[in-house]
């Protein structure tokens, strides 16, 4: 940083906010205390600075500038931001390519003007701070916010490597005699960087969504095998079913048998038994659609066993636009989360989920509703599992009713989670 032409107490505000941007950092996330603390410390490390720079004259102060200010900074955003010491160094390496463009347009404004030009001085590099923070915002914060956020260490070291070169190049360029070079020339290796900043970033990005988006195809497709599995399950218990219902007039002539040898007991007791058979294996009926019921009945049966009231309003074409097999993966999916969320509550009242699904102006509507404990974190509007291996379920819903042009909300509320999923029964 040039501090013959740059206010220290500027640059500190100018990083600050920029490392904020880059970083993904957010204000409302701070405690109440550091909602205050952080911003008057950055606000008296720029001032600090500054007077500084006053007192010691710039030659002297350059050299402290990495102790009063860099080192400060490393600290205080690796306390936000909890990021590790390795990409806090990256970080702060790369705010300080980052106020390159204000040098040049210093020298520029040297170049151009006479007498006194303190306030041109003054109102461009307020211009190309601003200018730098929308690109900040606009052109890089994401690669750098992903970069922070799953970027391992080998990766961050070979990213340093964009920051260290450019260092190397400004103090090879500090004893460099530039007479008679454009100031276009010596901005070159400034926009270099830049460029090299947004292309390897933005790649770096595309290759980890890449990778994440095979990792949720893998699991939606496991989650798709393992609701086909679900779903031959419960055909395999319908047609037992079928299969007792068929055989029922030998269980008349055997009952008829007990009677007529005169042991009404025996009778009595085998009607029992045959009632608690079929009522094991029996599908309740909820809806015309089978897989539905089928789905239905097998959570009305785990719900019971968990003691979890489960209540159903359920009404549902022959015909869904769904597969089977997808309609399997969508209901258990959002069933199974809401009886483990009930089923953690521990206070009298609370161990309830409610589905509530029906036709109404072309869409199959579904809610699903159940009380939680603890709070839920929502990313990018999908609940995110603490719990390992979990997690996939709800981008699995999501997934599935996005592909039949619908639509699925997740909505935690004063301890009530709430999932609501409407797909058009006619396809678009």
């Amino acid at each position: 940083m040039n501090l013959v032409t740059s206010s220290p107490l500027l640059v500190a505000l100018y990083v600050a906010v920029l490392l904020w941007v880059l970083m993904g950092l957010r204000f409302a996330a701070l405690r109440p205390a550091e909602k205050v603390v952080i911003p008057m410390l950055i606000l008296a490390l720029g001032i600090g600075n500054h007077l500084l720079r006053i007192h010691l004259g710039a030659g002297t102060y350059a050299p402290l500038i990495f102790l009063t200010l860099h080192l400060p900074y490393f600290f205080i955003f690796l306390y936000l931001s909890r990021c590790g010491a390795l990409k806090m160094v990256f970080m702060i390496c790369s705010a300080v390519v980052f106020t390159a463009p204000t040098v040049h347009v210093s020298n520029v404004v040297r170049a151009v003007c006479d007498g006194d030009f303190t306030g041109v001085l003054l109102a461009a590099n307020l211009l190309t701070y601003a200018v730098m923070l929308v690109l900040a915002q606009l052109v890089f914060r994401k690669g750098f916010n992903h970069l922070i956020k799953y970027a391992e260490g080998r990766t961050i070291a070979l990213f340093s490597l964009i920051p260290l070169l450019y260092f190397v190049y400004m103090f090879a360029a500090m004893n460099a005699d530039f007479s008679g070079v454009s100031h276009i020339v010596r901005l070159m290796p400034t926009v270099f960087a830049l460029a090299s900043y947004f292309l390897m970033l933005n790649v770096y990005r595309e290759l980890q969504e890449k990778r994440r988006l095979d990792v949720e195809a893998l699991a939606l497709q496991e989650s798709l095998d393992a609701a086909e599995e679900q779903l031959s399950l419960l055909w395999v218990s319908a047609h037992q079913t079928a299969v007792y219902q068929h055989d029922m007039r030998h269980h008349l002539r055997f009952i008829d048998g007990f009677l007529a040898a005169g042991k009404p007991e025996e009778a009595a007791e085998y009607i029992r038994t045959i009632y608690s058979d079929i009522e094991a294996i029996a599908p309740r009926r909820y809806c015309e659609n089978e897989a539905v019921n089928l789905l239905c009945s097998a959570f009305a049966q785990k719900a019971e066993h968990s003691g979890i009231a489960l209540t159903m309003d359920v009404t549902a074409p022959m015909e869904l636009p769904l597969s089977d097999t997808e309609l399997c993966s969508v209901l258990s999916n959002a069933l199974e989360n809401a009886l483990y969320a009930a089923g953690q509550m521990t206070e009298k009242g609370y161990r309830w989920v409610r589905l509530y699904c029906t036709e109404r102006s072309g869409n199959l509507l579904v809610e699903i509703r159940n009380p939680y404990g603890g709070s839920v974190r929502l990313s990018e509007g999908i609940p995110v599992s603490e719990r390992s291996g979990h997690g996939f379920g709800c981008r699995s819903i999501v997934s599935i009713v996005h592909h039949h042009r619908g639509h699925c909300r997740f909505e935690p509320k004063d301890g009530i989670f709430t999932l609501r999923i409407a797909i058009p029964l006619v396809k678009k």
